[in-house]
């Protein structure tokens, strides 16, 4: 999959594998959760209030864990703009003095 803002390049392969995992951790995490708490609790090993807080817990490290991924993440993108800005503008700076190449080649001849 290529991306503007990776310059017409593929996306690298660490974020897109990265995607991949938070996407699968959010769809199963739930549920595995949900069928060892259900155990645990069918078993007498746990307590409904012991589940919660652990629940709670859990959602509370992957919440925490998630936002730096996604901060870190969003300042890998940032820095492959911020170095397609800085191209973008070392071409128009060029290409004004071309055309003032050509204004003044023009001028010459006259």
């Amino acid at each position: 999959m290529k991306n503007v803002i990776f310059l017409k390049k593929d996306i690298p392969t660490r974020i897109k594998k990265e995607v991949r995992y938070w996407n699968l951790f959010a769809k199963l995490a739930p549920f595995v959760f949900a069928g060892v708490g259900f155990m645990c609790y069918k078993m007498d090993m746990l307590q409904l209030s012991d589940i919660l807080v652990v629940a709670g817990i859990m959602f509370a490290v992957t919440a925490v864990v998630w936002w730096f991924w996604t901060v870190n993440t969003i300042g890998h993108i940032s820095d492959r703009v911020h170095k397609a800005e800085d191209g973008i503008q070392e071409v128009l700076t060029d290409l004004k003095v071309i055309r003032q190449l050509f204004q003044d080649l023009k001028d010459n001849r006259k």
